[in-house]
């Protein structure tokens, strides 16, 4: 008598729910290690920024009071991925610093006034989780306080509003009363030309800005730029670019990305118009942006968040992560 053999594999059904089951674990197994690889990346970040900190307060306890100058000074160096960004004041009352420190993308800060725990976030005008920093090169972007360093062209009046442009800024306004040059709102070189934006010849620049033109239906207006040599003389011979019929009194943004040619130490940045522009035209000009690279950045300076001047307020350039 022969005894049968009863084999039978999975169902269909069966496989699927095999699979489902393993499917959640993963995703399970996956979430709890992401989530224990976070905690170990800002635990890490944390602990370098408060052993750097308590160097640099060490530093200052031994030196009047006055933090270093350099984190090598302080004795913090870059280590095991964990990158350092630091700033100080000494001239301040209190003195103060801030310092990022940086590793596998996750960034926290402390500084010795508002922040003297670790928390999650850079240091104004620090790069933030592996973004770096970028600096805005226009000295006065904004016009928020006064107008050095824009100019209008021959045959047009200059009139200025510290909140008339987009999000409150300052603003400059050309308007036409001759008919003489097409050149409207300038920026970059005052009459002395001791205020100017800086660049390095044979380095890549991107410059833009905010403008608002009346009678746009009948007139193209565009963006200019122009660099210099250290003696004042232009050393280019660019052409005007982005020229349009914009509608009427409305805000749009111009740019042009452009290579310092050699011997170039400064850039003037231009709104002008094109062909047909008539007497009582206007064009209102605003946040100029001048970045290293070809890359155009949302429009910042150190009055927004996260960035700082590198200098005087409205007067110096400034930096922060991009927006």
């Amino acid at each position: 008598m022969k005894v049968g053999k009863n084999s039978q594999g999975f169902t269909i059904v069966e496989l699927l729910i095999v699979i489902v089951v393993i499917a959640i674990l993963a995703a399970v197994t996956i979430v709890a290690y992401n989530g224990v690889s976070n905690r170990a990346k800002a635990a890490a970040a944390q602990s370098a920024v408060s052993q750097a900190a308590k160097k640099i307060m060490s530093y200052a306890s031994i030196n009047n009071d006055q933090f270093p100058a350099t984190l090598s000074d302080g004795g913090v160096a870059d280590n095991g991925g964990m990158v350092f960004q630091y700033s100080y004041d000494n001239s301040s009352s209190p003195r103060k610093f801030c310092i990022t420190a940086t590793g596998s993308n996750v960034s926290y800060f402390k500084n010795n006034t508002t922040q003297q725990s670790p928390v999650a976030g850079a240091c104004p005008g620090h790069g933030l989780n592996g973004s770096p920093s970028i600096t805005n090169l226009a000295t006065n972007p904004g016009a928020l306080v006064n107008t050095n360093g824009w100019n209008v062209g021959s045959s047009n009046s200059q009139s200025y509003s510290a909140t008339g442009g987009p999000s409150g800024s300052g603003a400059v306004t050309a308007t036409r009363t001759g008919t003489v040059g097409s050149t409207f709102v300038e920026f970059g070189l005052t009459n002395s030309a001791t205020i100017y934006t800086p660049v390095v010849a044979g380095e890549t620049y991107t410059s833009s800005f905010w403008a608002s033109a009346s009678n746009n239906s009948s007139a193209k207006y565009c963006i200019l730029t122009r660099f210099y040599d250290a003696g004042g003389s232009q050393v280019d011979s660019n052409s005007s670019t982005g020229c349009e019929n914009y509608p009427d009194n409305t805000w749009n943004r111009w740019s042009r990305t452009d290579v310092a040619p050699a011997n170039a130490v400064r850039i003037r940045i231009i709104a002008i118009g094109g062909t047909n522009v008539a007497v009582g035209t206007s064009i209102t000009m605003s946040q100029v942006m001048l970045t290293q690279g070809s890359t155009l950045y949302t429009y910042a300076d150190g009055t927004s968040p996260n960035w700082v001047w590198n200098g005087t307020a409205n007067a110096s350039s400034s930096s922060g992560t991009p927006l």
